[in-house]
């Protein structure tokens, strides 16, 4: 059976890696129990990067310049890359619409996120076999698989 293709928000992405609990974080663990396959684009790597690399973040959680690399590496080496392009579906923040044109462009079968403004796609449109869902929705999915 094919794993699902899935594209992380970048909200849960940073929870899920610094932060180890909670819906994000077991995420991260389903994909690397090699449950499904992360898509990523060059502008959803650029955000993650720039999240992490924030001061008040990285100071946090001890975030050095070498773990932040190592992890922009994995997603290079296990996330399938997508070039997105724009335009089935617009997002009232426009700041959220690469993420969502990255989940069309690569035929995603789920986006997780807890934006809300991603999440009210999920009602009301025909997004074909995209399903824009919250961590913990994406969990009872994938337990059931």
């Amino acid at each position: 059976m094919k794993k699902p293709l899935v594209v992380i928000d970048t909200n849960i992405f940073i929870s899920g890696l610094i932060i180890p609990r909670g819906h994000p974080y077991k995420v991260i663990r389903l994909w690397q129990d090699a449950r499904f396959d992360v898509v990523i684009s060059e502008q959803l790597l650029a955000e993650i990067d720039d999240v992490l690399q924030r001061k008040k973040i990285a100071a946090r959680y001890h975030l050095t310049a070498d773990s932040i690399k190592k992890i922009t590496e994995l997603l290079l080496q296990q996330g399938k890359m997508t070039s997105p392009s724009s335009g089935k579906l617009t997002v009232r923040d426009p700041k959220d619409q690469f993420i969502l044109d990255t989940a069309f462009s690569s035929s995603a079968d789920f986006l997780v996120t807890g934006d809300e403004d991603l999440l009210v796609l999920a009602n009301g449109f025909s997004l074909k076999k995209l399903q824009i869902v919250t961590p913990k929705k994406f969990i009872d999915h994938i337990s059931t698989v």
